[in-house]
């Protein structure tokens, strides 16, 4: 609920003039707590509790804690609401040109026929058989039956067709307020009224009283009041503010309450009671008032949004009244039947029922500052001060302070019991005899031991008295200690003796009784907060309740309860009660049999405990307002069976197993005191015992297993728990797919069938393992050929390069020699190497082939040249090829392509990266493919052709057994646009998948 506002209202009461002012409690609600414009036209209450607010700017509904504003972008025909009512079965809402129909589902428009396209609808009512009528300003009377609109006008029997309102009376009857009288609708026949003296005012309202009396407000004429066929007619002259009276209201005790652009006006037992600005009403001007289900009185104003009546058995007084002071610390009775009201500033003043008056020796008071007043039945006036003890005995005065020989100026408490008069002070309590002398001082120097005597009561012959941390019993003789607290030691600051005898303390740190059976004080929780817990004030009244005056306004415990059944049950009164402050004085209460007078911060406060203060006992009307999912609003209505159309959520509605987050709003209209309500809810199916009590107006049950579920939700006050009211909500979740019977056979037959796919791999694995086994055999063999091949090619190799050596040696070029056999050692040991084992890295293989090309570079005498280049994005340690792969292809570019050419020759060795393989191409400018076949002859020639075959089977092997993409392309012969040879390419793919890890 947004911040609300509290204005004290001053009441006046009238015969034909003021008898004598007073003040109640409104509670103000306005744009800054969320009304959505301050000029309120119509208020009413709809079947669910809520309260609906038309105002000239929007429509709103008001729960006790939130406004819920609509317009027109919501499906409201207008934004200008003129009048609202609860049918049978409907919420109407009447505006300009259309009638609108709200339920739980949202807005519904009924257009007017076209002729009343812009008329304004001034006031509904419905009939027995569920039509309804509809008053229009200027443009007559329509009937609606829920299909169609009969139209009754000057031209058909109505007086004029300016309409204000409408009302069914008790008989079935409809009266209709024009401007020129009262008209009658019977079985759909226009008729005059029962009175002639009826048709000639202007009617503004028309209600009937529970009584069935006809009360209708008039511009011009007053208050018309029609009983039996007898009129009474009250205008200004009566003590009406105004003749003009716009609206009227009856609450359920029978008061009945008028609205005028003057003010709010009571009238009760032939008397009006007026409240108007200049008596401190915040806004005179009021447009419409309402009574809801619990009795609050509901004022709609014309600019300051509305006001709620806070109870009607507090009247407070203050300054403004006459009152000398808004501290009012103590209050008592004098025999004349006076009151006396006491002020931390400013003395005493006087109330003989009308007005207050400064009492006659305020000056002779030793102090301003009054801490408690009492008058014996002698009727001497006794006032304890700051600065000592004032007795006045018809204008006779006595100051009795430290000097006197008492314990202490500040006089807290005073007790008169026939002829002695006892009294608290700082230091001790004394006994005083009624004339004012000191008969006995107990303190320090006579064995009593008490500090700050704030309250005294007398039991019998025992005397008890309240101190700074303990309570004393005092039989006359001696003094007996009663600890209240053994923890901690805290101020008493009143006690009070109930009508079972029981003695009851009020300390700063809570409220305790003393146990008969235990002869101890036992504390007594009630309340909330620690405001709650300082005890100002305790009495005890004659319906067997004890009142409490705490820092946190009042409470009222049932004694009854709390002896008999051993339950606390309190009831606490608050703003919304109509208190003015909820911080009451010390000890500054007075009973008097009927009523409670009693001081606070705020001025002095008169209480009827006979007068219920919260309206009509009833529960609080229960809304589940909303459910939501995942935080979210949800398409309820393809969820649910259906869509409730009184609360807008689905019926038993079907979730699936992923939409298990549910949140639920809910709020307990209770207008009394919304801050008293209390929830406790309970889903069926996941919890296992209701939980609760909370404030808290939503709950969240996140990731529901799936099942069928129940949401209890109950509510109540806390000043009447036995009243509760419920609602509850059935929804179910539905399984997840794998828990479904369908799924449990499919599963079945896919565990089967993955059971066979198993056994089938394993078959399949098996024979490829074999296939494999046999391929690796096939490469071995592969492989030894290859070697044995290596080995014939290493001894013409050989036999040539120990011949070149020689050649070196013979022509004494040492340094060639050397460098000779030097790459000639280093190649055969790579060759040995490389013949045991199937795969090797490209750096490895590159080395390799670098020295053999550089031997036959040397052998032929630089008959050729040749360059090797690595793409920079590949890593040759990474890449593993099939070992001596590339050798037979060099040596067939040398013997067969640049050797037999008579040019220089040049050979490219070119690796490169190409998206998922590695590229190697061996190219040259010899004499080419085609041409080296035709002149081939001689085993030399056979040795290389049958090395590149093998190396074409072992790439295929490779390609078998990894089921990687290794391919050789080639020899392929090279020639320009006009067909010359210019050489011989082939080219190698490599794999990517195939590096080696090691290098990663």
């Amino acid at each position: 609920m947004g911040q609300k506002s509290y204005y004290v209202f001053l009441i006046l009461f009238f015969f034909s003039a003021i008898t004598f002012a007073q003040q109640s409690s409104y509670v103000q609600y306005d744009t800054k707590d969320g009304l959505p414009q301050s000029q309120v036209r119509a208020i009413a209450q709809d079947s669910n509790g809520y309260l609906w607010i038309g105002t000239v700017g929007g429509l709103s509904r008001f729960d006790g804690y939130d406004f819920q504003n609509y317009s027109t972008e919501d499906g409201l025909p207008a934004n200008q609401i003129n009048c609202l009512l609860q049918g049978k079965e409907h919420f109407w809402i009447g505006s300009t040109g259309s009638l609108c129909r709200q339920n739980g589902l949202g807005f519904t428009t009924i257009p007017l026929p076209k002729e009343y396209g812009r008329s304004k609808i001034f006031d509904m009512a419905e009939d027995r058989e569920g039509n309804l009528w509809v008053a229009l300003a200027g443009e007559g009377l329509l009937k609606y039956d829920g299909v169609n609109f009969t139209a009754f006008t000057a031209k058909n029997g109505l007086p004029n067709n300016y309409l204000r309102s409408i009302e069914l009376a008790p008989n079935g009857v409809l009266w209709v307020g024009t401007r020129e009288g009262i008209i009658l609708i019977e079985n759909d026949e226009v008729k005059p009224p029962p009175l002639s003296e009826l048709t000639f005012p202007s009617v503004a309202d028309i209600i009937f009283t529970k009584d069935g009396v006809a009360v209708i407000c008039t511009f011009g004429n007053g208050l018309i009041l029609v009983e039996n066929e007898t009129i009474k007619q009250f205008t200004s002259t009566s003590g009406l503010p105004s003749d003009h009276i716009r609206c009227a209201a009856e609450l359920p005790n029978g008061e009945l309450w008028l609205g005028a652009k003057e003010g709010l006006i009571r009238y009760e037992f032939g008397k009006f009671t007026v409240l108007r600005e200049e008596q401190g009403l915040q806004y005179s001007n009021v447009k419409s008032l309402d009574v809801d289900r619990e009795g609050n009185l509901w004022v709609g104003t014309d600019g300051k949004g509305i006001l709620l009546q806070a109870g009607r058995s507090f009247t407070s007084y203050t300054t403004q009244d006459g009152l000398h002071s808004d501290l009012a610390m103590d209050i008592c009775q004098t025999d004349t039947g006076s009151l006396v009201f006491g002020s931390y500033d400013n003395g005493l003043a006087v109330f003989n029922g009308i007005d207050f008056s400064p009492y006659a020796y305020n000056e002779k008071l030793p102090n301003k500052t009054v801490w408690v007043i009492e008058s014996d039945k002698y009727g001497t006036l006794w006032v304890g001060t700051s600065q000592g003890l004032f007795r006045e005995e018809r204008g006779q005065i006595k100051i009795i302070d430290a000097t006197s020989g008492f314990p202490g100026n500040r006089i807290t408490t005073i007790l008169p019991e026939g002829r002695n008069v006892w009294v608290g002070a700082e230091d001790g309590f004394a006994r005083l005899n009624s004339a004012g002398a000191i008969a006995a001082v107990f303190n320090d120097s006579t064995g009593f031991s008490g500090k700050r005597i704030r309250s005294i009561v007398k039991q019998g012959d025992d005397l008890w008295i309240g101190a700074e941390s303990n309570v004393f019993k005092y039989d006359g003789q001696d003094f007996t200690t009663m600890q209240i607290d053994s923890v901690n030691d805290k101020p008493v600051y009143c006690l009070e003796i109930d009508k079972r005898g029981n003695i009851w303390a009020g300390t700063s740190n809570g409220l305790f009784y003393l146990n008969k059976d235990s002869a101890q004080f036992t504390r007594v929780e009630f309340g909330s907060g620690f405001a709650s817990r300082n005890i100002n004030f305790l009495t005890s009244l004659a319906d067997s309740t004890l009142l409490i005056g705490t820092n946190n306004g009042l409470y009222r415990l049932e004694l009854d309860v709390f002896f008999d059944r051993d339950i606390v049950k309190s009831k606490h009164y608050t703003n919304y009660e109509g208190l003015i402050t909820g911080e009451t004085n010390q000890n500054s209460v007075y009973y008097d049999g009927k009523v409670v007078w009693f001081g606070t911060t705020s001025g002095a406060i008169r209480f009827d405990p006979n007068r219920d203060a919260s309206g009509s006992k009833m529960a609080p009307s229960l809304n589940l307002s909303k459910v939501q999912l995942f935080l979210q609003d949800a398409d309820w209505a393809a969820l649910g069976d259906s869509v409730s159309t009184k609360s807008g959520l689905p019926v038993n509605p079907e979730l699936n197993f992923n939409q298990n987050y549910l949140t639920f709003y809910y709020s307990g209209v209770h207008f009394n005191n919304p801050q008293k309500v209390l929830y406790r809810y309970k889903l069926e199916g996941a919890d296992e015992k209701w939980l609760g009590p909370t404030k808290s107006r939503s709950v969240t049950y996140a990731y529901l297993p799936h099942g069928d579920y129940t949401f209890l939700l109950e509510s109540y006050s806390v000043d009447d728990p036995e009243l509760v009211s419920e609602v509850k909500f059935n929804f179910s979740i539905t399984p997840p797919f794998y828990l479904s019977t369908w799924f449990f056979i499919l599963s079945g037959l896919l565990v089967v069938g993955l059971f066979y796919a198993i056994y089938r791999n394993r078959v399949q694995k098996e024979l490829r393992k074999r296939a494999t086994l046999q391929l690796e055999f096939q490469s071995r063999l592969m492989a030894l050929e290859s070697q044995t091949l290596n080995s014939s090619m290493n001894r013409h190799f050989i036999f040539n390069a120990l011949n070149s050596i020689q050649y070196y040696i013979n022509m004494q070029d040492r340094k060639s020699a050397n460098r000779y056999l030097t790459s000639f050692a280093k190649l055969i040991r790579k060759n040995l190497d490389s013949s045991q084992q199937n795969e090797t890295s490209l750096a490895d293989e590159l080395e390799r082939i670098e020295l053999y090309l550089s031997l036959e570079q040397m052998r032929f005498q630089n008959r050729f040249e040749y360059a090797i280049n690595i793409d920079k994005a590949i890593d040759p340690e990474r890449v593993e090829i099939p070992a001596m792969m590339l050798q037979p292809f060099l040596e067939n570019s040398i013997w067969h392509g640049i050797l037999p050419a008579e040019k220089h020759g040049v050979i490219g060795i070119n690796i490169s990266d190409f998206q998922d393989e590695v590229r190697i191409e061996i190219v040259d400018n010899g004499i080419g493919i085609e041409t080296s076949l035709r002149n081939k002859n001689g085993s030399d020639n056979n040795h290389i052709s049958k090395g590149m075959e093998i190396t074409q089977s072992r790439i295929q092997l490779y390609r078998k057994m990894t089921g990687l993409n290794y391919r050789v392309e080639g020899p392929k012969e090279l020639a320009d646009s006009s067909g010359e040879i210019m050489g011989t390419t082939v080219f190698i793919r490599l794999p990517k998948d195939n590096q080696n890890p090691k290098h990663t």
